[in-house]
């Protein structure tokens, strides 16, 4: 059966919208809708106009990425794992062919995709907190902390504050770009949430994410008031925003240990965390193969065996991979390897900056500043995050956005949209 382009479409709304609800709770769920979508889109008429879409600069740079990683096969050692890599890549070649070759992504369906999304990290934050609550009250095991919170949804801490990172963001530009245009009984649920996943995030003790999320949100908050000509009580926010971010460091348990032992092992001069022992490991076999890398399938086999040179059992036992993702893709795919991603995140923020995507250019300096400490895309979570959620932005083209504009309404303004508002409701 042939469909339609608009029948495609419609697959394609409907699939964005349960892709990002499930996408936090289900990744398989979420893969095998988008395997769906993507069978839509090969039985949908004029597909090699669609295909002649790909022809620009972005589009085949995604591709581009992905074709190495099937060029590193050519001199693998391990086949099986480097299928399994392939397998996991596919995100590079089905997410921009669904779509960059799309008639449009309205911003509607976007909307709405992304209010899923939202739903979805709720609901699995909501989920995790309950067992973990019957869990204290059956057994009397705490499970509130770090990897224990996450772990009944397999979610790991790092991967968890992301997705909530992003969902803070959302809701916080729906505060300050949308407030006049969110129903009453909504805006109550956006203030509401602002808090309860900061806490969260606190919970889940991600040190690397809380730091990035901090920065991020001072940044924004910052350059928003100088946009208000207030910079000097942006300053001032900022800094109340560190000071109880600190007390809500110290008053959880977990959080304030985490951090306070990390101090401790600075000023003796420990190494101050894992990863930064196998950085070190792992940098005289990026030496070695920086032209072409290991290969696709053979970078953890190297990274094995250059945890035994230096002796880093802890590493070794559980083969933890390189823990930065510019150094994974160098050890796979070598220096070409590296620039095509390092080129890929730049086209992306340049497209963001050139059109104002404010959403868009939070999501790729929070991707892009976790894959300093995460090998971000040779995780399921990691890569269907970047690979959907990143795609979808970056294929919708938005108005140019005039940065926070809500509060320089007049009342009268203001006024005028409660009385519209309220007219649309009694029809």
């Amino acid at each position: 059966m042939i469909l339609k382009p608009e029948q495609h479409h419609t697959v394609l709304r409907y699939g964005m919208m349960l892709f990002c609800f499930f996408l936090p709770l289900a990744p398989r769920v979420a893969v095998y809708l988008s395997v769906a979508i993507f069978v839509s889109w090969l039985f949908t008429k004029q597909l090699g106009a669609r295909i002649r879409r790909m022809f620009r600069l972005l589009p085949l740079l995604f591709l581009s990425f992905f074709v190495l990683y099937l060029f590193g096969m050519v001199f693998t050692e391990d086949v099986a794992m480097g299928w399994s890599v392939v397998e996991r890549k596919l995100s590079f070649l089905i997410f921009p062919l669904l779509f960059f070759t799309a008639e449009r992504i309205h911003k509607e369906e976007c909307r709405r995709s992304l209010d899923l999304f939202l739903l979805g990290c709720t609901v699995a934050s909501l989920y995790c907190l309950g067992r973990a609550g019957w869990d204290l009250a059956n057994s009397g095991v705490n499970h509130f902390f770090y990897k224990d919170l996450g772990a009944y949804l397999k979610f790991h801490p790092t991967y968890f504050a992301m997705y909530i990172g992003f969902c803070l963001f959302l809701v916080l530009r729906r505060i300050f770009f949308e407030w006049y245009d969110i129903r009453p009984r909504l805006r109550w649920i956006y203030l509401g949430l602002v808090p309860y996943w900061a806490i969260f995030l606190v919970l889940l003790s991600a040190r690397m994410q809380l730091l990035i999320l901090a920065l991020l949100l001072s940044i924004s908050l910052v350059f928003w008031m100088y946009q208000q000509r207030q910079l000097l009580k942006g300053l001032m926010v900022a800094g109340a925003m560190a000071i109880l971010g600190g007390i809500f460091f110290i008053a959880v348990p977990s959080t304030s240990y985490r951090f306070t032992a990390l101090v401790e092992k600075i000023r003796s001069g420990e190494t101050a965390n894992i990863r930064i022992d196998i950085w070190r490991a792992a940098w005289p076999t990026v030496k070695e193969n920086w032209a072409l890398g290991l290969g696709t399938g053979d970078v953890q086999t190297g990274l094995d065996q250059a945890y035994s040179v230096v002796n880093l059992e802890a590493a070794l036992s559980k083969h933890l991979n390189a823990h930065n993702q510019y150094l994974q893709t160098t050890l796979a795919l070598g220096i070409l390897g590296l620039s095509v991603w390092v080129f890929l995140l730049f086209q992306s923020f340049l497209a963001a900056y050139r059109t104002h995507f404010y959403l868009l250019q939070w999501f790729l300096w929070l991707f892009t500043l976790s894959c300093l400490t995460e090998s971000m895309l040779e995780t399921q979570r990691g890569i269907l995050f970047f690979g959907f959620i990143g795609t979808m932005l970056m294929a919708y083209h938005p108005p140019y956005e005039q940065p926070f504009s809500w509060p320089n309404r007049s009342k009268e303004q203001r006024q005028e949209r409660r009385l519209a508002r309220k007219k649309r409701r009694h029809r």
